[in-house]
This record gives structure tokens, C-alpha cells and sequence, in this order.
């Protein structure tokens, strides 16, 4: 009956310091013992890390020992079974005590304790300059340092420099803590999505040594695919719903082996890694790679890590020479903007009768006038001559264009709420920026609309069309723009700026265009894969090119045997339109990105459907026929109020169809089904067409009402006007901001339209519209036969 109040009494001179002796001693006991426990053992050890010194000595140990043999109070054994901190017990002999395992070392020693006491030896020693350290250095137990020290890295001079920055981090050294503090470290906020860790990208470039060995850090940003496992053998319950939330619901699936300079790998982990810059990017992965082994087969996570070579950063001291390439660029670039002040400053002192009789080649000159081009970008709508409801059907069009693909970057973006970009996505209302594909149908069938008309009109004229003149006149509109943006994706724009992701959102851009920038000016890029596609948003301009060899066939039929014309266009909408349903049910496609869709489904639907002519040619033949009708029907066409009203909704259902029929495919909990995908792909383009020709043609005759003053705004003309330039530099100033991304950010649906980046997208689009777009045109219409620009809306 004494054995309790002796209990008692020990347990009275227990303290903290005595449960971490007790911890201590058990760890060497049972390393030098082999000692079997009945309780199933789960092991856990730290990181691959170097050893900040050690903390106890065997000395310590010994003193350590005898200092709670004095108290009376026997510690043997401690068990952490399955992982769980909340089920630790002493196994003391002939008593047992449940004791709660400090995390920190928080005791110290006060001058009350009694010198001759065990304690108080366990303070002398603890009074050392190993002990002093202690408290700062027992973060590192918390927040590991990863350095490449381990014996399987066998490039010497980083395995040598990295032991020198733990054994200076072990001594505070300024240089030392600040590759510590550029290295990302686990966050809060993971289950809200906060994964992607950037570290400190600019202080990592920065670190310089001057003491022997010279060390300098190198920046890696890391891939890390993680999944859920079975915590043990045994176990049914995982962490998939943990992995599921970290992931932000999986919008869009991906791995690290998927390309990601132009759909961003959205649920693998981007970490971030300071090392000495001897060490190569393999020596980073292998650390990583030790540092995550035993917690792949402990934690019930599984972790698959790679390292791009293009992903590591050194500062670089000395300036590069610029590339041929690049010199040729800005060479090009100041040509341009050379021939642009000339023509200003000889229109600016022309009078009004010396410009009507400019010669064929001062003609061409004065296109690439700034004042000129100046006053075109700013000019009313001519009165007649012209479809002007495009004007504004074509800037909604870019307007919506362009909110879609900001959805791309912004999956770029280190978000540390990055659910709430998910459950954004998952309102039904975002399937007018999911069903992107309808924005690009309405260019090519404005497209067809504007050729056939114009075509129709000169039939009519000269009773036949130059083919080769027409073609030869759009490659001189479309291909000068698209070379000088083209050419700034390949040799300039990566000389522009630095960050974490710049390498894969700039210089990876960079070097596919640099590759196959020829594919683009030829108009042949979708004919291959859209992972080697230089500015692949582009791929649309392809496609308007190679239907346009149809169009002088098309019309003329139309017009020389009209029965004919029509059964033509009718059978190549069916093969179209069964093309997309074969493709889409064999290869299990989708035109509509739907929730949980991965990176290899998208790049596949591009590939075999997407970016394929005769896939895409359903509204360009629709705009071939509404060409052809306007140019037949007369403006002031009697059409009946009920014909009118019928349109009209039969249009709004068409459109509802469309876009909101799928707006299911959004939500998390939509599953794939290859069925509704095909059927889907077969009518949309259809019925988006018949939606769209039906508003063009109302309109155009008289019958649009107040929405037809409203597409013939001039804010919408402007914009309008400048659309082919927006639509072609959006993407770099897109990727120029995601590569200078170096910290992460609060999502919020307000902030993700950033009116910076809008604006410089306008800035871009009106120098390169004023610089190439529209003197192109002048040009053009010269080499055309001439005509008035303004009285063409192309």
C-alpha cells in the first residue's frame, strides 16, 4: 500500500527535462538492444538531413541517467503505435504512469535548485555552448534542412559544399540562414490548397560567400505528385479525401510528365529548394527522393518527385551576348517603327490635295502612317457597304476569349486558397468561359461570312474571282502581325524578366517557336501536335486559312449552279459534324473542359479534333452561305413580326443548347461519359452557328433593334478593330506575369481580372494594330486591286 504515495511522491519530482532524458536514453537503449515489443511498431525517421551537431553526448547520457535514477522514477520504454501521437504510454517497471511527450525542451535552470542535487548536474551541463544552442537549433527538428550531404549524392563539390552550409547554419551564419530561409517550408492553409511553395526566389540568387569555399546559391523549383496509400497493410482508411483538398479538388488533373508550358500542371506540387550551385539538378532530386522514402510507406501518402534541369536558377553576373536571332528581332522591330515615323512625318506635311494623288508606291508607304492609321483605329462606321453588326459580335467574342484563357494562367498562379479558384469554377455560370470553343467557332464562321461576302460582291462585278489574288492578299493581311509577335515570343521576351516558373511559362515557349516559328508563317501548326505548337492559342489562324481555299469553290458554285452549291455544303457539314462524333467517341474527347478532365485528355481532344480542319469547318461553311444570302438579301427586306419573334427564340434555345444544356459538366461530381461528349461535339457547333448567323442576319436586315445599336457602338468597334492584335499578345504578357510570379497570393473572383496586365495587353494590341494590322490592310487592298479600307470590315 506504500507503493502508491512513493509513486506519487516521484511523480512529484518529475519534470520536462526528466521526460526527454527518459526519451533520450530509451532511443539508445533500444538502438543497442534488440529488444522485441509485443505492440505493432511503426518506425519514423527525419528528412535526409545533416545533423546540426549532437545534442547529448554519451557523457550526457550517463549523467543523464544517474540523475533520474536519483529521483526514482524508471523509464524503459516508449511505444508510438500507428502513427498516433495521442497513443504514447511509459511502460514503467513495477509502475506505470501516464505521461503526456513534451514537443519542446522548455525547462531551465534557476538558481532555487539545490547544486548538489542530480539536477542541478543535468543544468551544469546543460550550461554549455552546446545546450546554449539548443533552443534555436531545435527548429530544424520541426522544419528539416534539406541539403544534398548524403553518400548516394556522388557529385563531390556538392556534397562537400552542402555539409560546409550545415556546419555554417549550425554557427548562424548570415549566408547560411539565408539558403535556409529561401527553401519553401510546409504551410498552413495545405488543405485549402496552399501546395505550391515558392520559397524565396530573389534572396536564394543572391547568396555570395566570400570566405573559402565560394558558395552560391541556385534556385530549384520541384515536382512533387502525391497520392493517397493505405496507412498500413491492414488499414481501409487513407488520406484520399486530405489529398483530394490539397489537390483543390482535382479541377484539372495532371502529373509532372505532362507538358506544362501551356496547361498548367495543376495538381502536382511545385516545391522550392535553395542549394549550393554545385549541385546539379539530379542532386536535388536524389535529396528529395531520401528525404520523402520513409514516409512513402508510413504516412499513407505517396510521393513521386521530379526535378527539371530547366527549373534551376543561377544568378547570372555577367551579361550574356544577345543571339542572332535576337538581334535580327530588334533589328526588324526598329525597322518597322522606323518606317512608321517616316510615313507620319511625310503625311504630316502633305496637304489634303497632295494625298489623293499619291503614286502605287508612295500608296504604300503612307499605310504604315501612324496619323493615319490613328484616325482608321478611331473612325465612325461607314454609313453603307458593310455587315456592321460584326464589328461588335466580334468584340464580345474577344472580350469572352480572353476571360477564358485568363482561367488558364490563373491555374499558373501559387494561390494559398486555391479551393476557392476550384469552387469558382464549379458555378454553372462558368460554362460561358468552359465552352471556349463557341468564341473561336464565331471567328471562323465571321470569317466565312466576311470572304463570302466580299467574294459575292465581286462576282457579281467581274463575273469570276482571282483566286490567287485573294490569297495572296490575306498572307500579306494576316502573316506580318503574326511574324512580330511571333518573333517576340522567340528572341526578346525571354530576355525580359526572371522568377520561379519563368523557364516553363517563358523560355519553354521560347525555345518551341524558335523551333517551329516556320509551321506558323506557312499556316500548317495543326498539323502537329499541339505540345510542339508555337503559341498554340494561334492554331485558330490555321484553321481560317486552309477553309479559306474552299471559299472561291464554295461561292462560285453558289452562284453558277445553286442546288449543287448547297447539296456540297450540306455534305460537308455532315462529314464534319460525323468526323467530331467518331473522334470524340473513339479517343473519349471533350470540346468542353469539365471538371477533373487531365492535362493528356485536353492535349488529346486538341490533337485529334480540335485543331483539325475539316473537325472545325461546321460554322466557317455556315458563314459561307450567310455571306452568300446576305449579299442577296436586301437591307430593306420585308420580314413578318412572327417570323421575326420565331428567330429570335429559336436562336436564344440554339445558344441555351450550347452553353448551359452541359452546365452539369462543371460540377465535382460529374462523371466522363464518352456517349454525351459525342453527341455533344456533333451539334454544338451547329447550333452555336445557327444562334449566331440568325443574330448577323436579323440585325443586317433591320430587325436587331436596340441590339444592333449596341454592336455598332464605337467602344465595340475599337476593340473590334484591335481584336487580331489581342488576340495574338495576350499570351505573352499572360506568361510574363506568370514567370514573375515569386510569392504567393489570396485568390478572389474581383482581383483575378488584373487591370495592369489589361492594360498592357491594350497597350501591345493597339502598337502592334497601328505598326502592322492595319497597314496590312492598306497593303492588302493595293495588291487587291484597292478599294476602301474603311468600307471593309476583314
Amino acid at each position: 500500500m506504500t507503493v502508491v504515495p512513493n509513486v506519487m511522491r516521484n511523480l512529484g519530482h518529475i519534470h520536462s527535462y526528466r521526460i526527454f532524458v527518459c526519451y533520450t536514453i530509451l532511443v539508445v537503449v533500444r538502438a543497442e538492444e534488440s529488444v522485441e515489443d509485443s505492440p505493432q511498431r511503426t518506425t519514423f525517421r527525419r528528412p535526409n538531413q545533416d545533423p546540426l551537431g549532437r545534442h547529448v553526448t554519451d557523457e550526457d547520457i550517463r549523467t543523464l541517467r544517474s540523475a533520474v535514477s536519483g529521483t526514482g522514477a524508471d523509464c524503459e520504454a516508449v511505444t508510438v503505435r500507428d502513427g498516433s501521437h495521442d497513443n504514447v504510454s511509459h511502460q514503467i517497471t513495477q509502475r506505470s504512469a501516464e505521461l503526456p511527450l513534451p514537443a519542446v525542451i522548455s525547462d531551465r535552470c534557476t538558481a532555487k535548485d539545490d547544486p548538489g542535487t542530480a539536477r542541478q548536474k543535468f543544468c551544469n551541463a546543460a550550461g554549455s555552448d552546446m545546450m546554449k544552442d539548443k533552443p534555436f537549433q531545435s527548429v530544424f527538428f520541426f522544419v528539416p534542412v534539406l541539403a544534398p550531404t548524403s553518400k548516394q549524392i556522388t557529385n563531390h563539390a556538392c556534397r562537400t559544399h552542402s555539409r560546409t552550409f550545415v556546419h555554417q547554419l549550425q554557427r548562424h551564419k548570415l549566408w547560411a540562414l539565408k539558403m535556409y530561409d529561401s527553401s519553401a517550408k510546409l504551410p498552413s492553409g495545405i488543405l485549402r490548397g496552399n501546395v505550391n511553395q515558392l520559397g524565396d526566389f530573389d534572396q536564394c540568387l543572391s547568396i555570395s560567400t566570400q570566405e573559402s569555399p565560394s558558395i552560391v546559391g541556385k534556385y530549384c523549383l520541384a515536382s512533387v505528385d502525391v497520392r493517397a496509400t493505405a496507412l498500413n497493410i491492414s488499414d481501409t482508411d487513407t488520406l484520399v479525401r486530405a489529398v483530394y483538398l490539397a489537390q483543390s479538388y482535382g479541377f484539372i488533373r495532371s502529373s509532372y510528365r505532362d507538358p506544362g508550358h501551356f496547361i498548367p500542371q495543376f495538381t502536382t506540387i511545385k516545391w522550392a529548394l535553395c542549394v549550393p550551385a554545385s549541385c546539379s539538378y539530379a542532386d536535388v532530386q536524389q535529396t528529395l527522393v531520401n528525404a520523402l522514402h520513409d514516409y512513402n510507406e508510413t504516412t499513407g501518402l505517396s510521393f513521386d518527385v521530379h526535378v527539371d534541369p530547366e527549373m534551376c536558377y543561377v544568378k547570372q553576373e555577367t551579361r550574356t551576348l544577345l543571339s542572332f536571332g535576337t538581334v535580327i528581332t530588334l533589328a526588324f522591330f526598329a525597322a518597322a517603327v522606323s518606317l512608321a515615323v517616316m510615313a507620319t512625318v511625310r503625311d504630316t506635311k502633305q496637304d489634303a490635295r497632295r494625298r489623293h494623288e499619291r503614286g502605287h508606291w508612295e500608296s504604300l508607304l503612307m499605310a504604315f502612317s501612324l496619323r493615319k492609321n490613328a484616325r482608321e483605329l478611331l473612325a465612325d462606321l461607314p454609313v453603307e457597304g458593310d455587315i456592321n453588326c460584326i464589328h461588335g459580335v466580334r468584340a464580345l467574342c474577344t472580350i469572352a476569349l480572353y476571360l477564358a484563357h485568363k482561367v488558364i494562367t490563373l491555374a499558373f498562379s501559387p494561390y494559398s486558397n486555391r479551393v476557392a479558384l476550384t469552387e469558382v469554377s464549379n458555378e454553372k455560370w462558368t460554362t460561358v468561359l468552359r465552352t471556349s470553343m463557341v468564341y473561336t467557332d464565331s471567328f471562323l464562321m465571321i470569317s466565312g461570312v466576311l470572304t463570302s461576302f466580299s467574294m459575292s460582291k465581286e462576282i457579281e462585278r467581274k463575273k469570276h474571282i482571282d483566286w490567287i489574288k485573294k490569297y495572296v492578299a490575306r498572307f500579306i493581311r494576316l502573316t506580318p502581325a503574326l511574324v512580330a509577335v511571333l518573333l517576340f515570343y522567340a528572341y526578346v521576351m525571354e530576355h525580359l524578366g526572371s522568377g520561379p516558373q519563368w523557364n516553363v511559362a517563358v523560355r519553354k515557349n521560347a525555345d518551341i517557336c524558335k523551333a517551329n516559328l516556320w509551321k506558323n508563317i506557312l499556316y500548317i501548326q495543326n498539323f502537329f501536335p499541339f505540345e510542339q505548337m508555337c503559341a498554340a492559342h494561334t492554331h485558330h489562324l490555321a484553321l481560317d486559312m486552309q477553309l479559306s481555299l474552299l471559299s472561291p469553290l464554295l461561292v462560285t458554285l453558289l452562284w453558277q449552279w445553286r442546288v449543287g452549291g448547297v447539296i456540297v455544303l450540306l455534305c460537308l457539314h455532315a462529314l464534319s459534324a460525323i468526323l467530331r462524333y467518331i473522334a470524340t467517341l473513339r479517343n473519349h474527347l471533350s470540346l468542353v473542359i469539365y471538371h477533373g478532365m487531365t492535362v493528356k485528355q485536353l492535349y488529346r481532344t486538341s490533337n485529334l479534333s480540335y485543331g483539325l480542319s475539316l473537325h472545325r469547318a461546321t460554322p466557317y461553311l455556315l458563314g459561307i452561305s450567310l455571306g452568300y444570302l446576305l449579299h442577296k438579301t436586301s437591307k430593306t427586306a420585308h420580314i413578318s413580326k412572327v417570323a421575326v419573334w420565331a428567330g429570335w427564340v429559336l436562336a436564344i434555345c440554339f445558344a441555351y443548347f450550347t452553353m448551359f444544356l452541359r452546365s452539369d459538366l462543371g460540377l465535382r461530381h460529374y462523371r466522363y461519359d464518352a456517349h454525351d461528349a459525342s453527341v455533344y461535339a456533333a451539334y454544338a457547333p451547329i447550333t452555336w452557328s445557327l444562334a449566331l448567323g440568325w443574330l448577323i442576319w436579323a440585325c443586317f436586315t433591320g430587325n436587331g433593334g436596340a441590339l444592333n445599336t449596341f454592336l455598332c457602338c464605337k467602344v465595340l468597334v475599337i476593340i473590334s478593330r484591335i481584336s487580331y492584335a489581342v488576340y495574338l499578345t495576350q499570351f505573352a504578357v499572360f506568361f510574363y506575369n506568370v514567370g514573375s510570379i515569386t510569392a504567393s497570393e489570396r485568390f478572389s473572383l474581383l482581383r483575378s481580372v488584373d487591370i495592369a496586365e489589361l492594360l498592357t495587353v491594350l497597350l501591345a494590341s493597339v502598337l502592334v494594330t497601328l505598326l502592322f494590322d492595319l497597314p496590312m490592310q492598306e497593303v492588302k487592298n493595293v495588291v487587291a486591286g484597292g478599294g476602301n479600307r474603311r468600307a471593309k470590315a476583314t
